[in-house]
């Protein structure tokens, strides 16, 4: 869009592109894996400046090996996806309907096990 920064849009509109794909695959980029890997990308900025988008595309390639500091950040995220997804199952847990402990459920006659 000319504001030389880089979009989840813009990249996904650019992997649209076979030649942008070649170019990418010939430089050792798993292309797969960018495609896979933009929301995580994209999850702390909006956009990217050019430069900073091109070391994480250049992360992306084949040859890199996992370092100790890959796990590390890893880890942080997805400690952080729990830590998201504990705080969104303790506020729903309130707007569970739980059976009265009193009068136990009966097994309805309709629910019978199916003959197969």
């Amino acid at each position: 869009d000319g504001n030389e920064m880089i979009s989840k849009d813009e990249l996904k509109a650019l992997l649209q592109i076979p030649d942008a794909c070649i170019v990418l695959r010939d430089l050792g980029v798993d292309v797969l894996a960018l495609v896979d890997a933009a929301d995580v990308i994209f999850e702390i900025a909006d956009e990217l400046d050019y430069s900073t988008f091109m070391q994480v595309v250049m992360q992306m390639r084949n040859s890199n090996t996992v370092t100790v500091r890959d796990l590390v950040m890893h880890r942080r995220y997805l400690q952080g996806e729990m830590d998201n997804l504990s705080e969104l199952v303790s506020a729903n847990l309130g707007n569970l309907a739980l059976p009265n402990k009193e009068t136990p459920s009966k097994p309805s006659k309709t629910s019978a096990v199916p003959a197969f």
